[in-house]
């Protein structure tokens, strides 16, 4: 294996040792302990095959969020492969180099998060292969115009350029700068090592959120479990919004935002942020072994609003993804409104039912909300009594043990609390499931999400 000099800082060419002979030729193309020696440390999760013929170009792509990092070959024919340093605290920002990918020596392009590509190809035909750090995601895939002044990529003079009509129609990458320039922590090779180690260290994390090259955090919630969610909470075309997600945590969903295309995030909390998370959980394992009602956690030695000992996580997060979230430190229950002032979307997810006065909780939500209100939350089905309005109150700590959950709606008394508090409509978006409607007994508990806006059904 030859390690070659690219020009831009980040990106790894290199070639491995072709054997051949008469009847043909043997290469490794992937072993990644190999790759690894050479700073090639990604785990890389999906594995992707073109054939384009000659003068097809395609490009220039990237990831936004969290990004996306590749290892680029030809397997056939002769390509022109193309990147673009996108970072913003790179002295290369907007500088490109193009490198000739070929069957013969058979090299490689590592391009890590940060960077666009793109490639040309200059043989009749040509299968490029090439892997990525994580699963294609259209939602956060953006491109800008491969002949783009601002960028002035050199591509081949003597070929007849065809590109395809999305490519051709995107705008210049100067065009939206918070989509175009990412610039996550993790650009360059050997550094996960190190942002594994940051999340280690944060003793609690409610979200598993993906922070790129092979790095999860280890979340209360999985990846499935959020996936799901996100999958059943009927999200709307986020881009160009601005989106205010209330007592987000570590801020899963606020980044999810970001990801797909939002203007303008950001996050408000202060409970979850100001709790001591493991040393509260001992208290609450603690208080169930000796059979007694655990106290409210404000009220504990586990409260510490005045170091923010849960934002660590979000914090990085924020950091790893390179993200532009803003954080609000504040309870949505007490602040200022007009200064917190009004969004196009708000998520209100898991949080209803830890507020001691719902409807006051749903009327400031609807006073920050300009288009719609996404609200999560637990909630009951009580069999024969559907169409009443029906809260269930916990005084103590009856539902799950937890002293910080005080109401459970059911879809009548959401859905109208909603209008009572200002909105025009109410409708769900995950309501109750068919098993619960008509079954005995009760009342029966789930995970509702309704829709409210405030334009008229």
């Amino acid at each position: 294996m030859r390690l070659l000099q690219t020009r831009l800082d980040g990106p790894i060419l290199l070639e491995p040792t072709v054997h051949g002979d008469g009847r043909g030729f043997f290469l490794e193309s992937y072993r990644a302990n190999v790759w690894a020696q050479h700073g090639v440390e990604e785990t890389f999760v999906q594995d992707n095959h073109s054939r384009s013929a000659r003068g097809v170009l395609r490009g220039m792509h990237f990831s936004v969020g969290a990004g996306q990092a590749k290892l680029v070959r030809c397997a056939r024919g002769r390509i022109l492969d193309v990147v673009v340093d996108l970072r913003r605290a790179s002295p290369t920002c907007g500088q490109w180099e193009s490198h000739d990918l070929d069957d013969e020596r058979a090299r490689q392009l590592y391009i890590p998060v940060g960077f666009a590509h793109g490639f040309c190809v200059l043989s009749e035909v040509a299968d490029v292969t090439y892997k990525c750090s994580t699963y294609y995601d259209g939602a956060v895939e953006r491109g800008f115009h491969p002949a783009d002044p601002d960028i002035a990529i050199g591509w081949p003079d003597d070929l007849k350029l065809l590109v395809s009509e999305r490519d051709m129609q995107a705008r210049g990458w100067r065009s939206s700068p918070a989509s175009c320039c990412s610039d996550p922590v993790v650009t360059l090779p050997g550094q996960r090592r190190r942002l594994q180690e940051k999340v280690d260290a944060v003793p609690f994390w409610w979200h598993s959120i993906d922070l790129g090259h092979g790095v999860v955090t280890p979340g209360h919630k999985s990846a499935a479990t959020l996936r799901r969610e996100l999958g059943t909470m009927g999200l709307p075309d986020l881009r160009g919004k601005t989106v205010l997600d209330i007592g987000g945590w570590d801020g899963f969903f606020a980044f999810e935002a970001e990801r797909r295309g939002a203007a303008r995030v950001a996050v408000v909390d202060h409970y979850m942020w100001s709790m001591d998370s493991p040393g509260q959980q001992a208290y609450w394992r603690r208080c169930m072994s000796e059979g007694v009602t655990p106290r409210p956690y404000h009220e504990t030695e586990f409260w510490h609003p005045e170091t923010l000992p849960g934002k660590r996580g979000f914090d990085l997060a924020r950091e790893a993804l390179g993200s532009r979230v803003q954080a609000i430190v504040a309870d949505f229950m007490t602040c200022d409104l007009a200064a917190l002032g009004a969004w196009d979307v708000v998520l209100y997810l898991g949080v209803l039912y830890h507020v001691e006065e719902p409807l006051t909780a749903l009327r400031r939500v609807a006073a920050v909300t300009r288009e719609l209100a996404i609200v999560e939350t637990e909630a009951i089905v009580l069999p024969g009594l559907e169409h009443e309005a029906l809260w269930q109150f916990f005084p103590g700590a009856e539902l799950n043990s937890d002293v910080s959950n005080w109401w459970a709606p059911n879809l009548t008394a959401l859905t109208g609390g909603l209008r009572a508090a200002g909105f025009a409509s109410a409708r769900p978006s995950l309501g109750p499931p068919a098993e619960l409607i008509g079954a005995a007994d009760g009342p029966h508990h789930y995970r509702l999400t309704v829709h409210a806006t405030h334009d008229p059904p």
